[in-house]
């Protein structure tokens, strides 16, 4: 892949991690992990990659779907390994660390279990044969 293409790769995946944009910083040591050490995948998994790129409204259900269906998926790898990155960033810790939740948030975990759940469906049913 180009810079270019990592570049992308790094801003769209950040972008789903925490739901903004990330930082120049961030997607330099996306790329220098990439280049340290690199993953491999098979075409299929490329293309999937190259797919979600171009498609980033399907990387949700994609995400859900190879959890259930193949959790070590060269798009689940580069999605942690971005995961990883972000958590160990100062601008980015509000994200990662515990905090105190009002009473009724309980409510809000069902509802998100219930996304992951039709995510999860919805993405099983898009996801091309693997």
């Amino acid at each position: 892949m180009t810079e270019v293409q990592l570049q992308k790769e790094a801003s769209i995946f950040g972008a789903y991690i925490i739901g903004k944009e990330i930082n120049d910083v961030v997607k330099l040591r996306y790329i220098q992990s990439l280049k340290a050490a690199p993953l491999e995948g098979s075409p299929d998994e490329i293309k999937l990659i190259q797919h979600c790129l171009n498609n980033k409204w399907k990387l949700p259900y994609y995400d859900a779907a190879l959890g259930l269906k193949n959790p070590t998926h060269l798009l689940k790898q580069k999605l942690l390994r971005m995961f990883a990155i972000l958590e160990t960033q100062p601008d980015y810790t509000d994200f990662f660390l515990a905090k105190e939740f009002p009473k009724n948030y309980f409510f809000k975990i069902i509802a998100i279990g219930f996304r992951a759940v039709f995510r999860s469906i919805v993405g099983i049913a898009i996801l091309p044969k693997l």
